[in-house]
């Protein structure tokens, strides 16, 4: 999972910290930069760090959640440069919270269960969807980000409703009744 946490907080400053730090490090200086950095019990450890926009559905989801994105701050830079630097200079506020859930196949034997994704596309938070195969594809184990079956953004105001949805897509995937064998 992916989750939009507040900008103050311990923790989020030491990974703000540590991701100025390896951006300095590889010499991204200016422009748009795609972080991804893990939490452990040892501290922040990069995972990606590119010169280039978030990917995937994120852009959109910092929109509804912030109010903005990437793409807005680097318009700004280029059409409203005050505006950027006096923003840029401000910690940002948590309009709506979001999280990305990833799904996970723990065999190749089964398929996803379409009746499954419209429960999920009910759930109060539900943002967005993404499959990696449509329902009835065989799916293949799940080892990496290329090989997950796809992943839902759930965007709302209150957090907790978010944490009962992604709890609720969690208990169908172990349910037996998000995968299925193929007929």
């Amino acid at each position: 999972t992916k989750e939009l946490v507040p900008y103050e907080g311990e923790i989020q400053k030491q990974l703000i910290d540590y991701t100025k730090g390896a951006l300095d490090a590889v010499g991204l200086k200016n422009g748009p930069a795609h972080n991804e950095v893990m939490m452990t019990a040892n501290g922040p450890m990069l995972v990606e760090i590119n010169a280039r926009f978030g990917g995937s559905m994120g852009p959109l989801i910092n929109r509804d959640c912030l109010g903005r994105g990437q793409l807005d701050a680097m318009m700004d830079v280029i059409f409203a440069p005050d505006r950027f630097l006096a923003e840029f200079k401000q910690p940002y506020k948590i309009k709506k919270y979001g999280l990305a859930v990833y799904f996970v196949s723990e065999d190749d034997e089964h398929v996803v269960n379409a009746k499954v994704i419209e429960q999920i596309k009910a759930l109060p938070s539900f943002h967005s969807l993404g499959l990696m195969s449509p329902p009835g594809s065989r799916l293949t184990k799940t080892v990496d980000m290329f090989t997950m079956p796809g992943m839902i953004e759930l965007v709302h105001v209150d957090g907790g409703q978010i944490r009962k949805d992604y709890a609720q897509v969690r208990k169908l995937e172990q349910s037996g009744n998000f995968y299925i064998l193929p007929q």
